[in-house]
């Protein structure tokens, strides 16, 4: 038996609520929400770069994952290949991200560049 549940006014039930959420949230702003693992990746990219290592910094575990939610919202992110030490002190191969700067009528890319 469902259970209904108010919102705004309308009658919902328990296997409508998602969506009700859905449309909440795609009338919010695309900036994420205060205090957000996306707000603070957000933040660090409008201050300069980042790679995955210094992301853990900032408690992010899968930068990738983050940078593609973003990339969903309709930041325009690209990523440039290079290379880092490891605390093994081997080299590894990551992506530096950082925000496409918008130049007035050029095109711009959300593509991973590759060396």
């Amino acid at each position: 038996m469902e259970i209904p549940r108010t919102n705004a006014g309308l009658v919902l039930h328990d296997r409508e609520v998602g969506s009700v959420v859905a449309k909440q949230h795609a009338l919010d702003s695309n900036r994420p929400r205060k205090n957000t693992k996306a707000l603070r990746i957000l933040e660090a990219l409008e201050a300069g770069s980042l790679n995955r290592f210094e992301a853990e910094d900032l408690g992010d575990h899968a930068l990738n994952s983050t940078i593609a939610t973003l990339r969903a919202k309709g930041y325009e992110i690209q990523g440039i290949w290079e290379v880092v030490p490891t605390r093994f002190a081997a080299p590894a191969r990551v992506l530096r991200y950082q925000i496409v700067p918008r130049i007035a009528g050029g095109p711009t890319s959300t593509a991973d560049q590759r060396p």
